[in-house]
């Protein structure tokens, strides 16, 4: 069912205004990053070294890299190999990546920049035109304007980190979910993201409920990709060995998170350090970081951070795996209840997705891999979409919505753990949001 909605278009200044806003903050944004490109993006690395062993028929996520092997896969980051690769990209990710493998690095990471660049103007234009009015217009103009800003966009960049792709991704199964006759499609961008990136199955959950929304056999040809990918994955040998090598993997880092002393450990590595390497310099990057001094004051979020700094233990796998269940099944015993409560029982499509995005980005909080600040760039879908469907009679959780995205700007040492804190107010408005609107069907702007 795709919803009905109230429309204003846009007149054709409207557009006009509000592309010439973007073009002018963008400059200014990418300007930006540009200079800090130039400084190394240290994580995109490992997902170019990651890429290269598979394409060479090498498990990457035990790979220590040895001299002899030469600068194919040479990776300077400061990270103890002893126990696992600082590869953690899935199987899939690295087969996306392979057009890109054979580069130097110095031209990856360009193009890296553009992509990352063009991943979040994608997400934007899509929230534009999902908006409702001109108000809805003028706030996802807003929010496109702010987090290019945030702390979580620049360590992005700073990193040259993939997680801009998601926000993209959900847009585009929204979209392609809602047509008619694009079932197979959808399925296809769905089974695409979950491969990518596997706990992101989650935002995926909520729509097997929808009642009446496909027939059989639409939904047949929705599983379709599905079915395909994973039997090419069983079927082949090093598939199988690779992602049997990615969950180990993931797993050794678990252990080496909630061991307490990962930081340490990597802080006694000492890697090889090479003057000049795949197009890159190490005097002009060192150059780069003099010319432009720049310092993030970011932070680790999550669970196992709070319980460690204010409850002082450690916790285990097992007690976050059982508190991520125990908060999963609440949110959805309360959603689906709210659901049952509309005599259809069909929700809105848009605020089930911003539901099921946010129990995605919930594992993330629980999850014992420490969070990194970067993460907090995947709000853009929730936000962006939350945005385009803006209600006057909601405008404290809107209100609320550009409070946490200011608090991932600030860096004041005034408010303790204040980008977490942000993240944790976008969290409560967009579900509080979700939650208020999952039974309109009908969708009118100005209500």
């Amino acid at each position: 069912m795709e919803i009905r909605t109230t429309k204003i278009k846009p007149r054709l200044f409207e557009i006009l205004i509000h592309l010439g806003i973007l073009l002018i903050v963008g400059a200014i944004a990418l300007r930006r990053d540009i200079r800090i490109e130039k400084q190394y993006c240290v994580d995109l690395r490992n997902r170019i070294v990651g890429a290269r062993l598979q394409l060479d028929g090498k498990l990457p996520y035990f790979y220590r890299w040895k001299p002899a092997d030469g600068v194919r896969y040479y990776d300077p980051v400061k990270f103890d190999t002893s126990y696992a690769s600082p590869i953690t990209a899935s199987p899939f990710f690295h087969e996306m990546l392979y057009p890109l493998a054979d580069m130097q690095q110095r031209d990856i990471s360009r193009i890296w920049l553009m992509i990352e660049w063009l991943l979040f103007t994608g997400s934007v234009c899509m929230a534009y035109l999902i908006a409702v009015g001109p108000l809805q217009r003028l706030l996802v103009l807003g929010g496109a304007c702010v987090f290019p800003f945030t702390e979580a966009w620049l360590m992005h960049i700073q990193t040259g980190q993939i997680y801009l792709v998601f926000p993209l991704y959900c847009f585009l199964f929204l979209y392609l979910f809602q047509k008619k006759g694009l079932a197979f499609f959808a399925g296809l961008v769905a089974i695409i993201c979950v491969l990518s990136r596997p706990t992101s199955i989650l935002f995926f959950v909520p729509f097997l409920f929808l009642k009446g929304h496909y027939r059989i056999r639409e939904w047949l040809s929705f599983f379709v990709p599905a079915a395909i990918f994973l039997i090419w994955i069983g079927l082949s040998r090093f598939q199988r060995g690779l992602w049997m090598d990615y969950f180990h993997g993931i797993s050794a880092h678990v252990r080496h998170h909630l061991s307490g002393d990962s930081f340490e450990r990597n802080n006694r590595f000492e890697p090889v350090y090479l003057r000049k390497w795949e197009g890159l310099n190490n005097d002009s990057i060192q150059s780069a970081r003099l010319n432009y001094p720049f310092h993030l004051k970011t932070e680790l979020s999550g669970v196992p951070v709070f319980i460690q700094n204010h409850l002082h233990f450690n916790p285990g796998a097992a007690l976050l795996n059982i508190s991520l269940l125990i908060a999963l099944a609440i949110l959805l015993l309360i959603f689906f209840r709210r659901i049952a409560t509309y005599p259809g029982g069909q929700p809105n499509i848009y605020w089930l997705s911003v539901f099921g995005f946010s129990l995605f980005m919930l594992v993330d909080f629980f999850s014992p891999i420490l969070r990194s600040q970067y993460y907090g760039v995947e709000w853009i879908f929730p936000v962006l979409l939350s945005l385009a469907l803006y209600r006057w009679k909601y405008s404290l959780w809107y209100f609320l919505i550009f409070a946490g995205l200011l608090l991932n700007i600030t860096d004041t040492a005034l408010i303790v753990m204040r980008h977490t804190l942000g993240e944790l107010v976008l969290m409560i408005s967009v579900l509080k949001l979700a939650y208020e609107n999952l039974i309109n069907p009908t969708f009118n702007h100005s209500a």
